[in-house]
């Protein structure tokens, strides 16, 4: 037999979390044909020597839904090793769209996931109304194979018009929403997704749709599923960053009724309430005994967030949310006005729990515009302001306004900043490794370094996973989780989505900012090191990091076997 890809003498780590062993892969027409040791002609032969091959990773919570338009190797995702992005999370996508409601929906993702006006402009062709003609439209030459939602803050907008955003759903319109839901499963949607997240907001800086939501509603919606006999359910409950029992209760209702997994983003260890994570933990094995499958997804690495005063910060804090508000001359009066800096401190004194700890020890500065501020770089604020006898506030609030806000910072250890809590996160059976949210909040996030970094950092250095269970956590737990069909797994027969990397160097590189978006908007991205192929569907997407011609990817509907 001629294959199209032979891979020789690698390590095969296989995604089941068994231990690997060394052999080869076939590979023709996109699928495993054979393994273990394979002998026969090949278009193309890979030496893997020193090389583990394991099934492509999954991104399991991304928001690359207009990015793909532009960017369909979805980076920064597949230069770690994912083969596969699973997007339209928190209740927000595309479609479906009336014409006239593009505007709102492009302002919306705009705000609340931190993509570039300019850019979702200029990149996104909006030829489409329905699910299943953006699904169409977005199935052209992809190197990534994508899955996506039914995003309910985008349905919500489609039945009920500018009132989505305004009150409750009537009975008639929940029936309505219900319908739609079915519409996009029908049409390929891997489940349903929605959010009552305290900082998602749209475009007007009016709450996102699915926050005026009552439970039943989202609940109703989560339902339509339960007929399919698929899907996953993926939300964000309203008490993050700190669930409660009610937020469980609620997660555990979604499950039984219907019928499916949940996934809900994002447990995280916090300085707010540093030890409740155990609780949550606890909870959620309670929910399992009571039947309500409930995953909480956690990163497994320190979350640090770099942040300007140019754009959206803090958004669960009012006055700081109403500073910073309109354009740069604006801001930067509201910055320097002592009214609005009693009432953003006031907001820090404020003991409620809130999405940023209020730790002004953990902001350093992290670059500066002007050279007479670089002696700042790397102090945080809490040392500037001593060294300069101002609080930390008024000490950030004047080296923004001097340099006219383009002061970035860092909130070193925003989240997951206990090491000891973020490795019991990443090795617990009912957490979902994941959340990177790729393609949203690029001005300041990059997470989808958390292949890398579970495999270089907790397996090769910690040794807290072995290399199987890590990639049994990248690979086939995700699939199963989410319904993938024909992936997360090396076995004859099954997509050939593959990784091989070298797991001595395996690693992500510094994160960085990159001006490569539709009308010049820049990102922060982090390079990666150690992967030396990228497979998808049987074609090398990536050679050493950098793209070959091939465009092999697709999107899968939830509806294929």
């Amino acid at each position: 037999m001629q294959y199209d890809l032979l891979i020789k003498n690698g390590l095969l780590v296989d995604g089941s979390g068994q231990p690997g062993y060394y052999g080869d892969v076939a590979v023709a027409q996109g699928h495993i044909a054979a393994m273990g040791k394979v002998d026969g002609p090949a278009t193309e032969v890979i030496d893997a020597t020193g090389l583990v091959v394991s099934p492509g990773f999954i991104d399991v919570h991304t928001h690359y839904d207009a990015q793909l338009f532009w960017d369909p190797l979805a980076t920064p995702s597949s230069w770690h090793g994912f083969t596969s992005v699973f997007m339209t999370n928190c209740g927000f996508g595309l479609a479906p769209c009336k014409p006239e409601d593009r505007d709102y929906i492009t302002r919306m993702l705009g705000k609340v996931e931190g993509m570039p006006l300019g850019s979702l402009k200029a990149g996104v062709p909006w030829t489409w109304e329905s699910y299943g003609e953006y699904l169409d439209a977005l199935d052209h030459q992809l190197g990534v194979n994508v899955m996506a939602l039914a995003p309910h803050s985008t349905i919500r907008y489609n039945v009920m018009g500018d009132d989505a955003r305004k009150r409750p759903a009537s009975q008639d319109e929940i029936l309505a929403m219900q319908a739609v839901v079915k519409e996009c499963v029908t049409a390929g949607a891997f489940g349903f997704s929605s959010s009552y997240g305290p900082v998602h907001f749209d475009g007007d800086g009016i709450p996102v749709p699915s926050r005026f939501a009552e439970e039943d509603e989202t609940v109703a919606l989560a339902r339509t599923l339960k007929d399919f006999h698929r899907g996953t359910v993926c939300v964000i409950p309203p008490g993050i960053p700190t669930v409660g029992p009610k937020d469980m209760d609620y997660l555990a209702r979604l499950s039984r009724e219907s019928g499916r997994p949940v996934l809900w983003n994002l447990l995280s260890q916090t300085w707010a309430a540093p030890d409740h994570w155990k609780q949550v933990l606890d909870w959620t094995e309670d929910a399992f005994r009571e039947g309500a499958r409930v995953h909480p997804l956690s990163l497994c690495e320190r979350f640090d967030l770099t942040f300007s005063l140019r754009g959206a910060v803090f958004e669960d804090f009012p006055a700081w949310k109403a500073a910073i508000r309109g354009r740069r001359p604006e801001k930067i009066a509201n910055l320097s006005d002592p009214v609005h800096r009693a009432a953003m401190q006031r907001d820090l004194d404020d003991p409620s729990p809130k999405v940023f700890s209020k730790r002004m020890q953990d902001i350093l500065v992290d670059s500066v515009r002007q050279d007479e501020h670089q002696s700042l770089v790397g102090k945080d604020l809490v040392t500037i302001g001593q060294e300069q006898g101002k609080t930390p506030l008024a000490a950030m609030l004047d080296l923004a306004v001097a340099e006219n806000l383009d002061t970035q910072f860092l909130i070193k250890g925003f989240q997951n900043g206990d090491e000891e809590a973020v490795r019991n996160l990443a090795t617990n059976p009912y957490v979902l490794t994941g959340g990177s949210d790729g393609g949203a909040h690029i001005s300041f996030l990059c997470q989808v370094t958390y292949p890398s970094f579970l495999l270089s950092h907790w397996v090769r250095e910690k040794k807290a996973l072995s290399l199987e269970q890590a990639v049994n956590r990248l690979t086939f737990t995700p699939a199963q989780l989410l319904g993938i069909p024909k992936r997360g797994l090396l076995r004859q027969g099954l997509a050939a989505d593959l990784t091989i990397f070298d797991p001595d160097t395996v690693e992500a590189k510094p994160k960085e900012f990159v001006q490569d978006f539709p009308g010049g908007a820049s990102r922060l991205v982090a390079r990666s090191e150690g992967y030396r192929y990228t497979v998808v569907n049987g074609q090398v997407l990536l050679r050493d990091g950098e793209p070959t011609d091939a465009r092999p990817g697709r999107v899968l509907r939830g509806y294929e076997h």
